[in-house]
């Protein structure tokens, strides 16, 4: 995967270990996996809106995907930040 325009640490010396980094990258990415699964047990149930006629499903299911794509693209810049580390020289 490669992603333009992210920066990234460079592993060296003076900085973060790649062992530190690659550590809080994944529980970060495995959190926000753990937090969109979440998400699919919370979306919208039209059973709940529908008393409702003025469109307020449509509007809950659309915020809900936005919410949905939001962490997604977290996880793919979480996901990329994980390979960039991982690739560097220790």
């Amino acid at each position: 995967m490669e992603k333009t325009g992210l920066a990234f640490p460079v592993v060296h010396g003076n900085g973060t270990s790649r062992k530190s980094l690659l550590a809080g990258y994944r529980m970060a990415r495995s959190a926000v996996v753990l937090a969109m699964n979440v998400m699919e047990e919370v979306a919208p149930n039209e059973r709940d809106y529908y008393i409702q006629a003025d469109g307020s499903f449509e509007k809950a299911r659309r915020e809900h995907e936005g919410r949905v794509a939001a962490l997604r693209m977290v996880v793919n810049d979480l996901t990329f930040l994980c390979e960039a580390v991982f690739k560097q020289k220790a």
